[in-house]
């Protein structure tokens, strides 16, 4: 144990903080552990005289330095103590952020202190609380210099407002490593619903890599939770990684396509289509590595029987469980009926249940594969579409029947124009003229558009003529040559 007599190795450090505050941020930023194991007394002593108010650079740094120090029970307990003024508002989390260096290492820490101790979901829930500190004071801070300075303008390259940090990123991935539907559920009502004014202080690629890694982690804490909304957001988050410009593709954008591919498949029967900006050569440097989800993609849509995408997904499990998609394969599998159904009422407007469970080959599903009996076939399936909560799917019973074969399955047309909806309300006056405007509007852009396009054709024309009269007159002097 280090012996440093009646001073402290933060001396310097805490000096700092109360005669020129302004040099902390460099001191912290080149800071190295003065220490190389946990000392109590050293600790409590500096985190006394440290405010976490008046000097929160310090504070955060003595505390980041106990994390990384911390190996048994009294350790963590006295740092659990030491981070529970950072979680409850205690220390200035916007001046923190301010610091990239302090905060990227105060992530750091939090995520070493969470997997040594395998201590997960607690840790995971103090990073929570103070990643929803840390966005109430920026959002509060914005506040205030709006009152101060009248109207600021929120742009997404702003300082002012809710900032992308990595505590914000860090606190996603713990999030999906506890494996807790508690805490998911909290960072999405909390977290991943508030809106950014900056996608974090760093620059370049380290910003774009920022900014990819949130939507990606934020895509999978939506996914688990598994319900028709949560997936739609997931769905989104993952789309936005391709929302960032760069010279090559992305190992985050490639993971994010598989994951993609498999929701899409899930939610709309369809693979995944990539933005029409996304340059060509990034297409095929995420659709190369994931061939074989465009395969599961392929055998999917391709066919109107579940048997042969079930096949496939049966023979890629070992490859789905090392890119760690098994498990939102399994809850494609589970839902998969509920495509090949619609896909039915497509072409439809009522079948049998049990014809409707032979065209899409219901008996292989999970559901239904370990059952030989028809009627109970039909049965489980009816009870599958009454799962799909789908208006535009029904079993009809009649004269209280029970539910067999024979039974009906209504499908609703896919799409309705207005005129054949009954008693459809007319149009007010405001949005006749509204809709009229609109097509105007169109009408003008094209009339425009053609116009231009006369006009390069007759200047196109002319140039023509003047190749042609050049052409002719040198030949008129070759001739005479």
């Amino acid at each position: 144990m280090a012996i440093f007599g009646s001073s402290s190795p933060y001396d310097e450090l805490l000096s700092a903080s109360e005669k020129k505050p302004g040099l902390v941020a460099n001191a912290v930023r080149n800071w190295q552990t003065p220490i190389r194991e946990f000392n109590e007394g050293i600790f409590a002593s500096a985190l006394e005289r440290a405010n976490p108010q008046q000097n929160p650079l310090a504070y955060v740094q003595i505390t980041i330095d106990m994390m990384v120090l911390s190996l048994h029970g009294r350790q963590i307990e006295m740092t659990k103590q030491a981070l529970a003024s950072i979680c409850n508002g205690s220390v200035q989390m916007v001046q923190v952020a301010r610091v990239h260096e302090l905060i990227d290492r105060l992530a750091r820490a939090l995520g070493h202190m969470a997997t040594s101790n395998n201590d997960i979901p607690d840790v995971c829930g103090l990073v929570v609380d103070m990643v929803d500190v840390m966005n109430a004071q920026m959002v509060s801070q914005m506040r205030d210099d709006t009152q101060e300075a009248g109207f600021v303008k929120q742009t997404l390259g702003s300082s002012k407002g809710i900032r992308l940090t990595p505590l914000h990123i860090e606190c996603l991935r713990l999030c999906i490593l506890a494996r807790r539907r508690a805490l998911h559920e909290r960072v999405v009502r909390t977290i991943l619903d508030v809106e950014f004014a900056s996608f974090g202080l760093q620059s370049g690629e380290a910003r774009a890599q920022a900014f990819m890694q949130y939507r990606y982690y934020a895509g999978m804490i939506y996914a688990a939770l598994a319900d028709d909304a949560s997936l739609r957001m997931a769905q989104k988050q993952w789309m936005l990684t391709f929302a960032i410009p760069g010279k090559f593709a992305s190992s985050i954008q490639l993971e994010a396509f598989k994951k993609l591919t498999l929701v899409n498949l899930m939610l709309d029967g369809k693979p995944v289509k990539l933005p029409a900006f996304f340059a060509p050569t990034h297409v095929k440097a995420i659709e190369g590595p994931a061939t074989l989800y465009s395969k599961i993609a392929d055998d999917f849509v391709g066919t109107k029987s579940m048997a042969r995408a079930l096949s496939k997904i049966r023979a890629s499990q070992n490859h789905l469980a090392n890119d760690n998609n098994a498990g939102l394969a399994g809850l494609m599998v589970q839902r998969m009926p509920a495509q090949f159904i619609k896909r039915m009422g497509n072409i439809y407007s009522s079948m049998r249940l049990g014809t409707l469970a032979k065209a899409i080959g219901f008996d292989a599903h999970p559901l239904a594969n370990h059952i030989s009996n028809v009627n109970e076939i039909a049965t489980i399936l009816a009870q599958f579409i009454e799962s799909m909560n789908d208006d535009s799917v029904t079993v009809v019973q009649q004269d209280g029947s029970p539910i067999d074969v024979s039974s009906i399955v209504r499908f609703a047309p896919v799409c309705a124009t207005l005129s054949s909806v009954p008693n459809a309300p007319a149009l007010s006056a405001n949005e006749r003229i509204a809709i009229e405007q609109q097509w105007s509007e169109r009408i003008q852009v094209q009339v425009a558009q053609t116009e231009a396009l006369r006009f390069r054709l007759v200047h196109l024309d002319r140039h023509i003529a003047l190749t042609d009269e050049y052409v002719s007159n040198s030949r008129e002097q070759v001739s005479n040559v």
